[in-house]
């Protein structure tokens, strides 16, 4: 992890930036140790890898748990529900296009400078594993799961003259490790969350970013409230390319 929290501020810190106040390790024993950055997402308390050397990180200690580490944060693969409820899943879709924009503000607050192809690429997948279907899907969590059903590359978002807008990779993934997409609503003692992170781009868009430069986690607020708000209009080309998805998929259709 590139960036933990600062152990007496708890503002966000790069391995830089952390040994420059709090100073390198110490070599005699006798001295007391060093004071150890925070994980953002569990609060543990974390070392520092590669000290010394251009791509330091830090890192959780042996035997420690926590969403970063324990396979949770790989890309995520939904399964398909176990027990569909078809006519569930076509409520579901209607009251989605009818507020489809709504969804979209709420994923473009979470995931900078998202673009339309993104936007129905994660819709084609969500049709692929059917998740409309999972019993008990709340419209309030469609954005959310959404989001974990891709990464976002910096050329897959927004461009202006060819460059692109968004200059980190991101990713969004559940808590648990084993967790599913129902689990974004199912009551739990000890309820999934999700989390977002980004990582700097790849050289190569054949690359995918390592775990250990990942940077920035944070738990995504999954409030409800958006479907009530009035949002602006997206631009035009938006619009119609979603709306033209919309018509060449029949479980959306309004009629």
């Amino acid at each position: 992890m590139r960036t933990a929290l600062h152990p007496l501020t708890r503002r966000p810190v790069t391995v830089d930036e952390y040994i420059a106040d709090i100073g390198h390790r110490f070599i005699n024993a006798e001295i007391p140790e060093r004071l150890r950055a925070v994980c953002p997402v569990c609060n543990a308390r974390m070392s520092v890898r590669g000290e010394g050397v251009r791509q330091a990180h830090f890192a959780h200690r042996p035997g420690q748990q926590c969403p970063t580490i324990n396979g949770a944060a790989i890309p995520y693969e939904p399964l398909e529900p176990a027990n569909p409820d078809p006519e569930a899943g076509r409520r579901l879709c209607r009251a989605f296009r009818m507020r489809w924009q709504n969804h979209y503000h709420r994923m473009l607050a979470e995931l900078p400078f998202m673009s339309v192809q993104e936007f129905i690429g994660v819709l084609e997948i969500a049709n692929e594993r059917n998740i409309w279907e999972h019993v008990g899907f709340p419209a309030q969590r469609i954005p959310f799961a959404l989001l974990v059903l891709a990464d976002y590359p910096p050329w897959t978002g927004v461009h202006r003259q060819g460059v692109p807008r968004r200059d980190r990779w991101y990713r969004f993934f559940f808590t648990h490790p084993n967790a599913q997409i129902a689990d974004l609503w199912i009551e739990r003692a000890n309820p999934t969350q999700l989390l977002r992170v980004d990582f700097p781009a790849p050289r190569d868009r054949a690359d995918r970013p390592r775990l250990a430069a990942m940077e920035n986690p944070v738990v995504v607020d999954m409030e409800g409230e958006f479907l009530d708000r009035r949002v602006a209009d997206l631009p035009d080309f938006v619009r119609g390319d979603v709306e033209a998805w919309f018509d060449r998929h029949r479980r959306f259709s309004l009629d």
